[in-house]
């Protein structure tokens, strides 16, 4: 769904969030610097929730208001529909509980103690 269906109706700035802030442009110009990217969340959810997440992400909002709900609905159903059949599940995706992993980066900077 991200790349292949509304990978043409994301904002420019996407690929900078994929890319985790690692082009120059977002180098912190102080002394000391450091990044951690071993921070991650865990979060339980049904296939229906992640289906309702997806439904927010801007990209896929930017695709419904040029294509209307019809094909909106449309990408989530075959969504939902493709993932339950990779799950070889019979239960609903209400009842389909899922673990969601997110990503978090921190990029930190320290001033020099110099006046």
């Amino acid at each position: 769904v991200y790349s292949v269906k509304t990978g043409g109706y994301w904002g420019l700035r996407r690929k900078d969030v994929d890319n985790r802030y690692e082009d120059d442009k977002y180098c912190i110009p102080l002394e000391k610097i450091q990044r951690d990217d071993s921070h991650y969340v865990d979060k339980k959810a049904s296939v229906a929730d992640l289906t309702g997440y997806i439904s927010t992400w801007s990209g896929f909002q930017n695709f419904r208001k040029k294509h209307g709900d019809e094909a909106a609905h449309n990408i989530l159903t075959d969504f939902e529909e493709r993932f339950m059949k990779i799950l070889d599940t019979s239960s609903t995706t209400e009842d389909t509980m899922i673990t969601l992993r997110f990503h978090y980066f921190l990029l930190m900077g320290k001033k020099s103690n110099a006046l």
